[in-house]
């Protein structure tokens, strides 16, 4: 009989039979969580809808990654959460570049990591909302930060906003987002300087240092790792570019918390 995922899973767990003890108890109030095996995940990943996909495959890192790669190349736009029992800068590293939007050493905090699911699942369902001609008042909470979004901005520009938030820890293209807004470039950097008060470029860069400084927080990421995670593939660019918006650099700012 041939394996299927669900039409409604909202959450795909691929986990060693060992880890599929901790997700079979999950508990989120309408979402359908729908558990696989590892190895099962080259043969269903094609045909994938989920909102959110979960991989751990215990000590076996390598296999995760091989899923990561694989799951990003067919469905880019899915955020992915990889748990591993080995500890690995390096691993770590290979993830973030591979598109992994948030990357846990285990043991795990299990109320942490629903709070993580259940932003991921916000911020997904916002950015389908775009769509709709006209956006309510909200805000958006991006790992700890608040983004005040106005229902008097254009929907195109709230299409751009969107879209940039979504994927700040992928590569953001000027292009990219103005097809998002239906402008040419040229008209679409006026525009969203004219209600945004900065460039679009700039407006990413805020966000991602914004993200960084709550992920600095964090002792089980070092610094290149967290500069992965907020779309900066090369350390140095990160560094100018923290430095440049917060006045210190990241090693800095780290240093700061720890002696606070």
């Amino acid at each position: 009989m041939e394996v299927k995922i669900p039409h409604r899973t909202s959450i795909l767990v691929f986990a060693e039979k060992a880890q599929q003890k901790l997700y079979r108890s999950f508990s989120l109030k309408g979402e359908n969580v729908v558990i696989f095996s590892c190895r099962e995940a080259f043969y269903l990943i094609k045909d994938c809808q989920a909102k959110i996909i979960i991989i751990d495959c215990g000590i076996n890192i390598k296999l995760a990654l091989k899923i990561l790669e694989k799951t990003k190349y067919s469905h880019p736009h899915i955020p992915i959460i990889l748990l591993t029992d080995k500890s690995s800068e390096e691993y770590a590293i290979q993830a973030f570049r591979l598109g992994v939007r948030e990357y846990i050493r285990k043991p795990v905090n299990i109320s942490e990591l629903k709070k993580t699911i259940k932003h991921l699942l916000k911020v997904k369902r916002t950015v389908q909302e775009k769509r709709i001609p006209f956006v309510q008042n909200k805000r958006i909470d991006l790992e700890g930060a608040l983004f005040l979004v106005k229902s008097d901005k254009p929907v195109n520009i709230l299409a751009a906003i969107y879209h940039i938030e979504e994927n700040l820890s992928e590569k953001i293209s000027l292009a990219d987002c103005a097809k998002r807004a239906r402008l040419s470039k040229y008209h679409f950097c006026r525009y969203f300087k004219k209600h945004m008060g900065m460039s679009p470029m700039k407006y990413a860069s805020s966000l991602r240092i914004m993200k960084a400084k709550q992920l600095l927080q964090r002792d089980d990421l070092s610094i290149t790792e967290v500069s992965l995670s907020v779309g900066f593939n090369d350390y140095s660019a990160f560094s100018r570019c923290f430095k440049e918006i917060e006045g210190v650099t990241p090693k800095k700012y780290k240093d700061s918390l720890i002696t606070k």
